[in-house]
Parts: structure tokens; sequence; C-alpha cells
């Protein structure tokens, strides 16, 4: 079982793991203009979230980001896809501000 690290880089790339392997999903947020990433597209049958929170790397600086993070377990070998929103929660995902996406193939 190997972590693997998927960052806004990694937006509209295709990327290969293993079943098993834990994906750690890291994305920034600006807290306080209030919008957070929403999971928007995850089949269960190939993913499983272990856990969902954020941190803070600001280092002290006032009105740095904020890193929201999911730990999701591939379960099952086979080609899935993964979609975020970035969006308000009082506004809807119709306002989403921006998109992340992954495709990944599971060996």
């Amino acid at each position: 079982m190997n972590k693997v690290l998927i960052t806004k880089d990694d937006n509209n790339k295709e990327i290969t793991i293993k079943s098993g392997d834990i994906i750690w999903i890291e994305l920034e947020i600006f807290g306080a203009a209030g919008y957070t990433w929403h999971i928007d597209k995850l089949d269960e049958e190939y993913l499983l979230v272990i856990s969902k929170g954020t941190k803070d790397n600001s280092m002290g600086k006032v009105g740095a980001p904020l890193v929201e993070y999911w730990q999701i377990k591939a379960v099952k070998k086979g080609v899935t896809g993964l979609r975020m929103l970035y969006f308000r929660p009082w506004e809807g995902a119709e306002k989403s501000a921006e998109k992340f996406e992954v495709k990944l193939n599971i060996n």
C-alpha cells in the first residue's frame, strides 16, 4: 500500500495507482471567502473516502490559504474518475468557481 499525493498540479491528468493505495488529495482554499471543495463525482465501487479535513499551512501569515485534504482508498481494479467542485455551500454547485478532475487507472 502506497500513499499517492494528488494536488492542483494534477488537474485533468491521468494517474495510475494500485488497488489498496491511499490517495491523499490536497487542495487550497481561502476560508474567509466561504469557498470549499466538494466531491462531485466519486464511484464508491472503486474509491472509499477514509477521512477529510483542513490543515493550516499559513505559518502565521494573515490571509494565507488553508489546505483541504481527503484520504481516499482505491478498493478495486479498474478505471474511474474523481471530480471536485469549489463553491460556497449556500450558493450550490451550479455556481462553482473551479473544477478539479483526475482519471484514475487502478491496477
